[in-house]
Formats: structure tokens, sequence, C-alpha cells
């Protein structure tokens, strides 16, 4: 801008003072003017370049962002479909264990309490009671034959009774001992469900 402003006033200055230029002078301002017009010339290519620059930056960076997010969305997919997958395998899984579990609780209802209390409390009486007429005889049996053979077949026929066992009133039905009652051989508060002493009503 000074160089612009002293060509000026040279300028003014000759035609002022009435006197020609040399043409030293003259060429020496072309070159001035020449060398100004290119540098605006290379401030003007400058500029667009650097504007370029920012545009081509902009673009890239908003290419970059667009495709992280793509990347994103696609390990975000991947992941929602491995944990259905993972979902529907323990569903799965889950409705087998418990198909499992409600089966063995079908096979074992109303078995396991009863058994216990049955087998603790029968079976030991007919060991007792089986063995003691040949184990302890009487002087007055062993005299009299009699008692001994009506007293015989009572301990044989006492296990059987106390060991008969029906795992549900069908098992019983089947065998032909429904109903059984509360003295009854093979009798169990699980087949009896309302307590009245009579099973498999």
């Amino acid at each position: 801008m000074p160089k612009f402003i002293g060509v000026g006033a040279f300028a003014v200055g000759v035609v002022a003072g009435g006197c020609a230029p040399d043409s030293s002078e003259l060429e020496a301002l072309q070159s001035q003017v020449s060398n100004l017009e290119t540098q605006l010339d290379g401030s003007d290519e400058e500029l667009e370049r650097i504007h370029q620059e920012t545009l081509d930056a902009e673009v890239a960076a908003g290419e970059e962002l667009e495709l992280a997010v793509e990347e994103a969305v696609v390990d975000l997919e991947a992941e929602r479909d491995r944990l259905k997958e993972e979902i529907e395998e323990k569903t799965s899984e889950l409705a087998l264990v418990s198909a499992d579990l409600e089966t063995a609780l079908e096979a074992q209802e109303g078995v396991p309490e009863e058994l216990v209390e049955e087998a603790s409390v029968s079976a030991p009486a007919a060991v007792v009671t089986a063995p003691a007429p040949p184990s302890t005889p009487r002087p007055s049996q062993i005299a009299d034959p009699a008692p001994v053979a009506t007293q015989a077949p009572a301990p044989a026929s006492a296990p059987v009774a106390t060991n008969t066992y029906y795992k549900n009133c069908t098992e019983a039905r089947n065998e032909g001992a429904a109903p059984v009652y509360k003295d009854d051989p093979g009798y169990g508060r699980h087949l009896d469900r309302d307590g009245d002493g009579i099973g498999c009503e």
C-alpha cells in the first residue's frame, strides 16, 4: 500500500512540476507495479489454497466421523446379536432344567417322607416279632407242639405285609388293593389326601 502511495505522489509531482519523467524512473515504477500485481496474485492464490485446504479438512473430518459412527453402529449391532443368542441359549437350558426338575418331583411326589416313616417303624417290628418265638421258646411250648404249629405262619407273613408299598393310587388299583384302609398293608398318607384313613377312594 505505501508503494502505491509513492507512485501516485510521484505522478502528481510530475504533472504539477510540468517536467517529463525520466525513462528509468518510469521503468522502475512499472517494475514496482508489476511486482505488486504479482504479489497480489500470489496472495489471492494463497488465500484460495488455504480456503480449499480448510474445506478439504472439514470434509475429511466429516468423513472420518461418519466412518467412526458407522463402525460403532456395526459393533453395537454385533454385540446385540450376540446377547440375543446367549439369552436364547440360556432360556433353552432353563427350560430343560425346569422340565427335569418337574419330572423328578412328579416321580417322587409323596414318597420320601412316608417311605422313611414306614421303614423306620414297621421294619423293626417285623424283625423283632418274627424271630422271637424260635429264639426264646417257653417250656410249655416245647412240650406242646400245637402252639408252635399255630404261631409259625404269623412271623413269616408279617414281613410281607409291612413291606407292601404302593407308589400311587394307579399302582394300588392295578394290584387290586384300592381302596386302601389305614390298617391295610401298603397304606400311606400319600395315598390318603384327605386324611380320613381311606386311601385311593
